[in-house]
């Protein structure tokens, strides 16, 4: 499995599961599963692809993707110190939901491509075994 293939699978993971949040009631189990799998994610990203793709030029986009991740983690914060049952809470679910679509617009259409197209096939393997372990780690898959 590469990178790209497991962080496409991933991203709509994370589209259908928060889908499935807002259509439910309250904060459940689904929730604390999604934000679980939300936060090793990012933190992957971060450590693992976004240095990559900055060593080889790619600092604009990196730094637009941390920046957008770190929006994400904003309302995470927000939402984590609710119970669901609050007024804002779906709008902040909406917020978050926003922010995922357009972020992983943007990784799909315009990151992805260009990052397989400098990246050797090496660094593209080194770069998945390191996210799929730290991954491992954090949330056992």
């Amino acid at each position: 499995m590469s990178i790209f293939k497991d962080l496409r699978e991933e991203h709509g993971d994370i589209k259908q599961s928060l889908k499935k949040i807002i259509e439910s009631e309250g904060r459940n189990d689904d929730y604390e599963v999604f934000s679980q799998k939300l936060i090793a994610h990012l933190q992957g990203e971060e450590k693992y692809f976004y240095p990559e793709i900055q060593g080889v030029g790619m600092t604009d986009q990196a730094e637009t993707a941390r920046k957008e991740h770190q929006n994400a983690r904003q309302v995470l914060m927000r939402l984590q110190g609710m119970n669901g049952l609050e007024a804002d809470w779906q709008d902040n679910l909406f917020r978050l939901q926003e922010i995922l679509v357009e972020h992983i617009s943007n990784e799909e259409k315009e990151i992805f491509s260009q990052a397989e197209a400098q990246l050797s096939s090496g660094r593209i393997n080194d770069i998945t075994e390191s996210y799929l372990n730290l991954k491992a780690a954090m949330i056992g898959t």
